[in-house]
């Protein structure tokens, strides 16, 4: 990596301040020294970044791998008499929700697998040393990718695929909660907690549901992050 960990957040702090796009951020990085050591690092002579993604994939990385609820509460314990007005909440008019979709039964199940095979067991298990339980998150996966591209889904390979995320997911909820209870949920925090919760309901609701298809489920789930 181009940058320690505190170097992704001065690159977000720069961008706003200097109110540059990416594109112009990344040229500013290139030839400013001072720029560069603001982030932690200073490029040798002659040396670029030459990838145009790069301040987009720090953006991404943050995203993937920052509790912002704990980042904005240990930003308000030590700025809290920076702060004029601790009353008055200011929000941007251009944000949106980044997880709404078009919501389907498999497209849910999915994005819950997906949370508990591919973030949260990898995550605990590497922080606690602990060896990731075996799965087929992977293979199940390249067969998501080809049914998803399917242009027509037959009720009957939906229903296959449904099932098999179903055995996928349940797997992984009993893995998931069988590690936090073996590290007492050293690793959780509050709003992991409450999507892991709602992933539960999930998988209630959806097995039911693939049970008994003709029954209508009450107060659906549409999505692990907006129950």
């Amino acid at each position: 990596s181009w940058l320690p960990k505190q170097g992704y957040f001065g690159l977000m702090f720069l961008k706003h301040y200097l109110k540059l796009s990416d594109e112009k951020l990344l040229e500013r990085f290139n030839t400013d020294w001072a720029i560069q050591l603001f982030c932690g690092t200073l490029l040798s002579d002659n040396e670029m970044i030459r990838d145009n993604s790069f301040v987009s994939k720090a953006r991404s990385y943050l995203g993937k791998h920052v509790n912002f609820e704990e980042f904005q509460r240990k930003i308000i314990e030590n700025w809290r008499d920076e702060i004029p007005d601790k009353t008055i909440l200011l929000q941007d008019a251009t944000c949106y929700e980044v997880y709404i979709r078009f919501p389907t039964d498999i497209k849910l199940l999915w994005e819950s697998c997906q949370w508990v095979w591919e973030k949260m067991i990898p995550k605990i298990c590497h922080k606690n040393k602990l060896k990731e339980p075996r799965s087929k998150f992977k293979e199940q996966h390249k067969k998501h990718l080809i049914y998803s591209k399917l242009r027509k889904k037959s009720y009957q390979k939906t229903r296959v695929r449904k099932r098999a995320s179903l055995y996928l997911l349940s797997k992984g909820i009993i893995e998931l909660q069988r590690i936090i209870n073996q590290t007492k949920a050293s690793e959780w925090s509050t709003n992991e907690s409450k999507i892991f919760k709602t992933i539960k309901q999930i998988y209630q609701q959806q097995k039911h549901h693939y049970d008994n298809p003709k029954v209508k489920i009450r107060d659906r789930i549409v999505s692990i992050y907006k129950p």
